[in-house]
């Protein structure tokens, strides 16, 4: 969600809000990164910890995170025409 509001800031000129002084840490999951895993763990059998999904199916994210907000960025601005 923090994208998001990072992208409707910027798409308008207006700063955007940085919380903790810039001394926080996040991790971004892209949305397809997210839908292939589940769909492997769906294909692997019966539900097990989401922890296990790499050993269970070799699955890890391949979307870079500079590629995920710039779908994101293209994305939003299609969308809401800005």
């Amino acid at each position: 969600m923090r994208l998001y509001k990072f992208v409707d800031a910027i798409s308008e000129g207006r700063q955007i809000d940085v919380c903790n002084h810039g001394k926080m840490s996040r991790d971004f999951t892209y949305v397809t990164d997210l839908v292939r895993g589940i769909r492997l763990l769906d294909d692997a059998g019966p539900v097990r910890p989401a922890s296990l999904l790499r050993s269970l199916t070799g699955y890890s994210p391949d979307s870079d995170v500079r590629d995920g907000v710039r779908n994101l960025g293209a994305w939003f601005c299609d969308y809401y025409g800005k």
